[in-house]
């Protein structure tokens, strides 16, 4: 009993402690958000908050709660599926993760959840840096990563991969991917490099208040990757929003709007598309370059990104025979 009471007491110093941070971060809408909307990792580093055991020092974990996609889709990647045993509502993929425990999203975490599973590691991204106070504060090991980057999700891999005993695997995966952006890479150099707007996610029916890809991070890498530059300047924030004026300015040469299926509600990719024409100067709409990338996990910073940049650059370089 006083062990029960000393956990609730931990726990609802734990959720008060987050809720300010959630609160700032959580958004309106409904359906799971894309996470490069979750903010920018700019919380400690791996190394410098985690209990995580190295190769060689101990047993290897065998209860894993990830609380993230993109964390998600790295464990199972390299194989560790069998040993995650909580994921947030937002793990779709691979299938096999959506039988996996709900344990919240990465902006609200159920604690309760999380350490009934008794799971002997936690991890999370790097930007959470209260949430991996929290965790610690219950006992818990805790590993955070980033993925505000390619190198970031690189690195990730192979961090995941050293902690939890398969670090071959984790170099095979990180360099495999390597490998198909080095090739994407040679098939657009030299190319001309048309501006391209990066859409994440807006309101459908308007062009206002439209998420975009910033000029900076992984979103940004990945349009540089397929052959094409930022219409979007430079910011601190990964995902900015913009208005339709700010758009117009920008005046893309080609716009690609990502979304996963569930959000166009019914709608035909045409009828999404035909949002844009209520911004007939830009060079994308006179040009007839506006695509929609209906897409599940299309936003997911993991170990599938390459395939993004690989559809992007087919809709930037139509004319190279991919």
């Amino acid at each position: 009993m006083r062990t029960k009471l000393l956990l609730g007491a931990i726990l609802a110093t734990v959720i008060v402690g987050t809720y300010a941070g959630k609160a700032m971060l959580r958004r309106p809408d409904r359906g799971a958000p894309p996470e490069t909307l979750a903010g920018p990792d700019t919380g400690p580093t791996a190394e410098a908050v985690s209990g995580a055991r190295e190769a060689g020092q101990g047993p290897r974990y065998r209860r894993i709660v990830s609380l993230s996609p993109s964390i998600t889709e790295t464990l199972f990647a390299l194989g560790l599926g069998d040993r995650v045993v909580g994921v947030t509502r937002f793990c779709q993929y691979p299938p096999e993760a959506q039988t996996r425990t709900k344990v919240g999203g990465y902006l609200d975490p159920n604690y309760e959840a999380i350490v009934a599973l008794e799971p002997d590691l936690v991890v999370l991204r790097g930007e959470k840096a209260e949430y991996v106070d929290g965790f610690k504060a219950l006992g818990l090991e805790v590993l955070a990563v980033r993925h505000q980057s390619v190198d970031d999700i690189l690195a990730a891999i192979r961090t995941i991969g050293r902690a939890c005993g398969v670090q071959d695997r984790a170099d095979r995966l990180a360099a495999d991917l390597e490998e198909r952006m080095r090739r994407l890479r040679e098939r657009t150099a030299g190319l001309k490099r048309p501006r391209v707007l990066l859409v994440v996610e807006r309101t459908l029916g308007t062009v206002q208040g439209v998420y975009v890809a910033g000029g900076d991070g992984f979103l940004n890498a990945t349009i540089e990757l397929a052959g094409g530059e930022n219409a979007c300047p430079k910011t601190s924030v990964g995902a900015p929003v913009v208005s339709a004026d700010g758009i117009v300015q920008m005046d893309p040469e080609v716009i690609v709007e990502l979304t996963p299926k569930e959000r166009l509600a019914g709608r035909s990719d045409q009828e999404v598309l035909a949002d844009w024409r209520q911004l007939p100067d830009l060079a994308a709409v006179r040009a007839g370059r506006v695509y929609l990338v209906a897409d599940e996990g299309i936003l997911v910073p993991g170990p599938r990104f390459p395939r993004l940049a690989e559809r992007l650059a087919r809709l930037i370089h139509p004319e190279v025979a991919w």
